[in-house]
């Protein structure tokens, strides 16, 4: 379903607010610690990473007045693909390659993998938008709200990653998914002495079609086969840092 304009602007306004905006925009600048390549071996960390999943600048559009928010010029556009199958019982689903092989960046204000590095091995995952409605929620500094959860040797899932949020306003950016479209970036793949399963969980507040109200919305990859240290399951408790709940 699309959206008219003054409807747009009335979503924006209240995205922001259901998005805490408290955020700078680490997207715009690159801020690399070091510049050799890496490209050996996967994540293999005896710490929780931030769950940062930078969207390709390929996506990221501006001078549209009718997208873009007060607090960002710009906005994220999800693009076409015809393979893709719209349903109305359908939604946004997350669909993780963990055999296939990327490079990820790195950056110095994250708590990287790798300090002596710029880049490191991951896996691609894909979001598509199998629904008929328009989808609209809100990102921070570039990225999708996602982090990657596994199988505790308890057999529950909980967060190997953490998210952080930012701290000023301008970190809030638009997300939209046309029906029909996907975004494809790059995730971290972990690899530990313990084997298990993991699984992406992924934040949204999203726009009842019919009521137009607001609800938050958690979705959830697929299983699949992973590794993982037994120390990225600790929790941290810092006052920015939360998983996503």
């Amino acid at each position: 379903m699309l959206i008219n304009n003054i409807d747009m602007k009335i979503n924006l306004l209240i995205l922001t607010v259901f998005s805490f905006l408290i955020g700078c925009n680490a997207s715009v600048v690159e801020y690399h610690k070091y510049e050799p390549d890496y490209t050996g071996k996967f994540v293999n960390s005896e710490d929780q990473l931030q769950g940062w999943y930078l969207i390709p600048n390929k996506y990221f559009y501006k001078n549209d007045t009718a997208r873009s928010s007060f607090v960002s010029p710009g906005y994220y556009l999800a693009e076409t693909d015809s393979e893709i199958i719209t349903n109305d019982t359908f939604f946004l689903r997350i669909e993780p390659f963990p055999d296939s092989k990327t490079i990820i960046k790195q950056y110095s204000y994250r708590n990287t993998n790798n300090p002596e590095s710029k880049f490191t091995s991951g896996m691609k995952v894909v979001l598509k938008n199998y629904s008929n409605d328009t989808l609209m929620f809100g990102g921070q500094d570039g990225s999708v709200k996602m982090i990657q959860e596994a199988l505790n040797p308890n057999g529950k899932w909980q967060a190997v990653e953490y998210w952080q949020n930012s701290w000023c306003g301008n970190s809030f950016v638009m997300i939209y998914f046309l029906p029909g479209s996907k975004m494809e970036f790059g995730a971290y793949k972990y690899s530990g002495t313990y084997k298990t399963k993991l699984r992406f969980k992924l934040l949204i507040f999203n726009q009842n079609s019919i009521n137009r109200k607001y609800s938050k919305k958690l979705i959830y990859s697929e299983p699949f086969e992973g590794s993982v240290n037994y120390s990225q399951f600790q929790i941290k408790k810092e006052y920015f840092i939360n998983y996503l709940e």
